[in-house]
């Protein structure tokens, strides 16, 4: 559960009618506002990670360690629109979803961005999980630059037909 005051704690769900929650305790705290999170594996360590989005965009993840949290994170880095840099983080990201794209057991992200773009960043090489935790290391964007695939520039073109296939995005 996320708070607004920036901390994250694990609630355990007892089925009760009053109260069915209990909390577990403090996962993490994340110092600054907090826009968005998610959970998922981005390191490959098996353990599900927090990620966050921050209200200025940036995107964050604390790797889980056997249930320790990372407490300062690292920046993810993307590529999103021309001209963009990993630094610009996530602010021009409109959707987000992190999913196994490729089934290959590791994280991919998903965006949609404020330029129309759909794209997935495969994630098997964590290519996009900084190595710096301020900013986006030097050689994020050559790895970036390998593991994204755009699947549109032009937007998403919606069908009346449903594609039950079990995946986010389909294409023909």
């Amino acid at each position: 559960m996320l708070y607004e005051d920036g901390s994250i704690n694990l609630l355990k769900n007892y089925g009760g009618k009053s109260d069915p929650y209990v909390n577990m305790g403090l996962l993490l705290l994340v110092a600054d506002p907090v826009r968005s999170m998610y959970v998922g594996d981005v390191d490959g360590t098996g353990f599900d990670d927090i990620i966050v989005q921050l209200n200025n965009g940036q995107l964050r993840a604390y790797p889980n360690d056997k249930g320790i949290f990372d407490v300062d994170g690292y920046p993810l880095c993307i590529k999103i629109g021309d001209g963009a840099s990993g630094n610009d983080y996530g602010k021009n990201v409109r959707q987000i979803f992190f999913y196994d794209m490729d089934k290959d057991g590791s994280m991919d992200i998903v965006t949609n961005d404020v330029f129309g773009a759909v794209k997935i960043t495969y994630g098997g090489s964590s290519s996009y999980l900084s190595r710096d935790r301020v900013k986006c290391d030097a050689g994020w964007e050559d790895r970036v630059r390998e593991d994204q695939t755009v699947v549109t520039e032009f937007g998403l073109k919606l069908s009346d037909k449903p594609i039950r296939d079990g995946s986010l995005v389909h294409w023909k």
